[in-house]
């Protein structure tokens, strides 16, 4: 019987490195159609981005043979989770690292409605919450991670940058040598005085980032 998992993120949030880093411990995928759709012979097919039409359209041509797959992996982006009987992962980067990311993309989200896309994404009910940072930063979250979602963590490379979006923000598809860029990308692109303001605000966001980051967002701020 097929396994499907649904992974759910926000733009520019470190979302493709933890995927393939998943899809590597299984095995290793390649691309199939582009970068829409990535298959490793009949054991895993993965869809990636399910809201661009291109990967609608394939998913539409292999929608009826799923089956034939031991693992079906499907990704979102900029969506809350649906209710499902599927493992639904979550993959959230702290919120000013990610706004950073996407102002350099040149994404011009709207912060407020970012905002309060982030904190539902991390109050959705019935998910698997993996963390960016703490995924990059240690071991033996990631070691624990993959006991959870049922793999192991037998290919541990962090350091792959997928060519999917143009890879970083900052750097497109280089590494960086110094793994605390990819957690100080605040400052690097810096927030207007408005969205400073509007983050600061928010004192919900605030006790997230204690709780699930360690990040006083009050003493950041200076960095902004």
């Amino acid at each position: 019987m097929t396994k499907f998992y649904k992974l759910y993120s926000l733009h520019r949030s470190g979302h493709h490195a933890i995927i393939f880093w998943i899809l590597n411990n299984l095995g290793g995928v390649e691309a199939k159609h582009s970068t829409s759709v990535y298959v490793q012979g009949q054991n895993i097919i993965y869809f990636n981005d399910m809201g661009w039409r291109g990967t609608k359209k394939y998913y539409n041509t292999y929608k009826n043979s799923l089956s034939d797959y031991g693992m079906c992996f499907e990704s979102y982006e900029n969506i809350l989770p649906s209710k499902s009987s599927n493992m639904t992962i979550c993959i959230l980067r702290d919120f000013v690292n990610m706004y950073a990311s996407q102002k350099k993309k040149k994404l011009n989200r709207n912060i407020r409605t970012t905002i309060q896309l982030w904190k539902n994404l991390y109050k959705a009910d019935d998910i698997i919450l993996i963390k960016y940072n703490s995924w990059l930063l240690d071991k033996d979250y990631r070691d624990n991670i993959a006991k959870i979602i049922g793999i192991e963590n037998i290919n541990d490379d962090t350091s792959q940058v997928p060519n999917i979006g143009g890879g970083s923000s900052f750097i497109n598809c280089k590494k960086e040598l110094d793994i605390q860029r990819y957690i100080s990308r605040y400052k690097f692109e810096k927030l207007t005085p408005n969205e400073i303001k509007i983050i600061l605000s928010d004192k919900e966001l605030i006790e997230i980032h204690k709780k699930e980051f360690d990040m006083d967002l009050n003493k950041l701020s200076k960095d902004f």
